[in-house]
């Protein structure tokens, strides 16, 4: 389950404690419950996800490279170029040769 669901569900759990759906110590149960996934997931996405500390940087330096695109090509090695059409193309690109498309 991802944060999101995690989140609408200590929602859904509220709202059901504040109608008296479920009691008070059962809320208390699952709050914490869910409050610790929601803990490790997020703990999770700061270690894999980096952070930018100057994104605006980042994204100049991303846009000249951009701009020059076809330079950036010619000058990459293979792996380079492998990694940037992965990028440009996630799909990947089909080629029919007899009907050049």
């Amino acid at each position: 389950m991802d944060e999101h669901q995690l989140r609408k569900q200590l929602k859904d759990f509220r709202i059901h404690s504040r109608l008296g759906k479920i009691d008070e110590e059962t809320f208390l149960v699952i709050k914490e419950y869910l409050d610790a996934e929601i803990l490790t997931i997020q703990k999770e996405l700061d270690r894999v996800v980096p952070q930018i500390s100057n994104l605006e940087k980042l994204l100049a330096k991303s846009m000249k490279k951009l701009e020059n695109l076809s330079t950036v090509w010619t000058s990459s090695g293979y792996e380079e170029k492998r990694m940037l059409q992965k990028t440009l193309f996630p799909k990947k690109v089909l080629f029919h040769a007899e009907k050049h498309e």
